[in-house]
Formats: C-alpha cells, sequence, structure tokens
C-alpha cells in the first residue's frame, strides 16, 4: 500500500522551496488536472493493459498537472531545462503519463511489471524516467527507474511510492543530505539562472553549476 497521503506536503515543501531559491523552475509549474481529464486518459490505460494510474500519481496531478517548458533570460547554448527541475526528468500530467506507457506496449516485449511513467526525458517521446508500480495488492506502488533505449529495463523498486521518492528530494533540496543523494552515487542540487540542476559534482555537464549546499 503506498503512503500517498504524504504526496501532498512533500510536493508542497519542493514547490517551496523552488519559488524562493529556483524561479523559474516554478514558472514551469502547471495547474492541477481535473478529475475527469484524469479518468479519460486512465481509462485508455484500462482498455490496453488492464490497470489504471497508482493513486499517488492522481494525488499529485490533484495539485500539479505536470510542467512545460519554459525560456531562460541569458541561456544562448540552450542548455537549461527549468521544467527538468526533478531528478529523473519532467513531471508528466495524465495525458503524458498514459501516452508514453501505451507506446512501449510492444506485442513481442514483456516489462518485468505493471508500471506507468511518472517522469521522462521530455514531455513528448521519452525513452528513460522515473516509474511506478501499477499493480494492485500487498507490495504494489514501488518508485524506480525506467528505460527503452535497448528494449525494457527497471530497476527494482529504489522508493516504496511518489511520496518517498518526494520526500527525498525535499530533503536534499532543504539541506543537502538523505537517501535520493547518496543513491545518486551522487547527484546534487544546484542553481543556474534561476533553473534547479542536478549534477555529478565531479564532471557537471552545465556552465556556472555549483552545488546548492556545502558537500561533507
Amino acid at each position: 500500500m503506498t503512503d500517498y497521503p504524504n504526496v501532498e506536503p512533500e510536493w508542497a515543501r519542493i514547490t517551496r522551496w523552488l519559488e524562493k531559491n529556483a524561479p523559474v523552475s516554478y514558472q514551469s509549474l502547471l495547474p492541477p488536472t481535473g478529475d475527469e481529464e484524469v479518468r479519460t486518459d486512465e481509462e485508455q490505460l484500462r482498455q490496453w493493459l488492464g490497470h489504471g494510474f497508482p493513486e499517488d500519481l492522481k494525488v499529485l496531478w490533484r495539485v500539479c498537472g505536470g510542467t512545460e517548458y519554459v525560456e531562460v533570460e541569458g541561456d544562448e547554448e540552450g542548455e537549461l531545462r527549468p521544467d527538468m527541475f526533478l531528478p529523473g526528468g519532467v513531471l508528466l500530467g495524465p495525458k503524458q503519463a498514459a501516452m508514453t506507457r501505451l507506446s512501449f506496449n510492444w506485442p513481442d516485449t514483456e516489462w518485468p511489471r505493471a508500471w506507468v511513467a511518472w517522469l521522462g526525458e521530455d514531455q513528448e517521446g521519452a525513452l528513460v524516467g522515473r516509474y511506478v508500480d501499477a499493480s494492485e495488492g500487498p507490495g504494489s506502488g514501488g518508485e524506480g527507474q525506467w528505460s527503452a533505449h535497448s528494449g525494457p529495463e527497471m530497476s527494482a523498486p529504489e522508493f516504496p511510492s511518489v511520496g518517498s521518492c518526494l520526500s527525498a528530494v525535499a530533503e536534499a533540496l532543504e539541506s543537502g543530505n538523505g537517501p535520493f543523494v547518496s543513491r545518486r552515487g551522487p547527484c546534487l542540487p544546484g542553481v543556474v539562472k534561476g533553473c534547479l540542476v542536478w549534477e555529478h559534482p565531479d564532471s557537471p555537464a552545465v556552465d556556472g553549476w555549483e552545488p546548492f549546499h556545502p558537500i561533507a
């Protein structure tokens, strides 16, 4: 059983941090998605795959319907993605999440478990991101990484749920600590031109990036 009641307060921790420290990323947030739109997109999953959206995703979409790209002043090289402020990709809305999952409903390929993408490398055409286990019953709701670059690949669940993943993100932003930092080996948060960017401190790919918190 997921800890989806934790989704709203953990998401609020992240968005408060963005508003204060990474305002351009904060601008990428979309308004909540209506329940009717979620039900319509969920029905597509049920029709073709036999499962719907995990409950914690639906809770998240009721407070934020995804993200969109916004222009970054002074980013002449176009290297900044203000909407990619979560480690693992952009937050997909229900339509993008359903389309991403259905695009990999290959008849000759079997994924290790029922899943729905909630993060992807782009709003359209993502080949890698983070998933939520969409099965039902005990042990469901696990959250981890998925990839279709070379066939179906899924990590073992890294967090029990979306809510616990968001909690780890919030802890990394607020203190520079927590399971997300240590599991990424580490991939740390920093702010460049108002955008939250996650990079490895030894080899940052974005000019001007520095970790937001001192490295211990």
